[in-house]
Parts: C-alpha cells; sequence; structure tokens
C-alpha cells in the first residue's frame, strides 16, 4: 500500500488554488447561489434557516480557506527552494502574482516584494534585491515599515560581509 504525503498533497492543492483564484471565487459563488436555491425549493421555511446558516459558515470556512491560499504556496515554494534552486522559486512567485486578482496582489505586494528579493539575493543579484527593497512605496503601517528596514539593513549587512571574506 502506498503511503499518501499529506503535506505535499495539501501544498499542491494549494499551488493550485492560488494559481486559479478566480475560478475558485467564481465556482463557491456559483455553488453557493445554486445550493441556496435548492434549499428554498425543496425544505421548509425552518429548515430552509438553519441550513442557509449552515451553508454560511460552511462558505465563510472555505472561503478563509482559499483566501490564505497564496501565502501557503508561497512559503511551500520558499521551502522547496533548496531542492530546485531560488529562481524556480522566484518563477513561480511572478506567475502567483501575475495569476492574483488585482485586489489580492495589492494586499499581497509586501508579501511579494521581501520573498522576491530574498530569492533575488539568493540568486546572486544581491544590489537588486536590495534596490527592490529600498524602492518598495506600498507600506501600509508602521509595522511594515520597520520590517522593511530591517530586511534591508541585514541584506547589506550580508553582502558587506561578503566584500570582506572577497577581499581577504
Amino acid at each position: 500500500m502506498q503511503k499518501i504525503n499529506w503535506k505535499k498533497s495539501l501544498w499542491k492543492a494549494d499551488c493550485f488554488f492560488a494559481l486559479h483564484q478566480r475560478l475558485c471565487w467564481l465556482f463557491l459563488a456559483l455553488l453557493a447561489g445554486l445550493t441556496a436555491w435548492r434549499l428554498q425549493a425543496i425544505h421548509s421555511e425552518s429548515t430552509q434557516i438553519t441550513a442557509i446558516v449552515l451553508l454560511i459558515i460552511l462558505m465563510i470556512t472555505v472561503w478563509k480557506l482559499l483566501e490564505q491560499a497564496p501565502y501557503r504556496a508561497a512559503q511551500g515554494w520558499m521551502a522547496l527552494r533548496r531542492i530546485q534552486g531560488p529562481k524556480a522559486a522566484l518563477a513561480f512567485i511572478d506567475r502567483l502574482e501575475k495569476k492574483l486578482p488585482r485586489m489580492k496582489r495589492k494586499e499581497m505586494a509586501f508579501f511579494f516584494a521581501n520573498y522576491r528579493a530574498f530569492l533575488l539575493f539568493e540568486t546572486g543579484r544581491q544590489q537588486e534585491a536590495i534596490d527592490l527593497l529600498k524602492n518598495f512605496k506600498a507600506i501600509w503601517n508602521d509595522e511594515q515599515k520597520k520590517m522593511l528596514q530591517t530586511n534591508i539593513d541585514g541584506l547589506e549587512r550580508i553582502m558587506q560581509e561578503q566584500a570582506g571574506k572577497k577581499e581577504e
């Protein structure tokens, strides 16, 4: 009997859901509408209310899982970058960002900028990574501003340490 690797299977599902967000939202909305229509046609009024409340709870749960799929998929790629290389992870991040709906892209801009900078740094494009973070302006709060500056300082420090080792 073959053992199923659930983590890998769930990560692949997250990748699919992340790359097909629009399709998932459309399917979820269609499913909710059809289910509510069928409940209304078949059941009594008291049963309809209970069933629709349960349907709403189920849809919210599924919506929350789908909403977080891009984050989980990207984090999975960051973990796999050691196996497949940072270039493959960078290509996935670029593809994921292009596939997401516009509002989700704006919401995840800080996340993408940091991941992209880290991956660029790993591929040897250190100055490009630092410039990306320095020129990033879509900051929502002071916490993100501090984190961005911490990341810039850390990458610059690593770059200086590498330059110091090369000089020796």
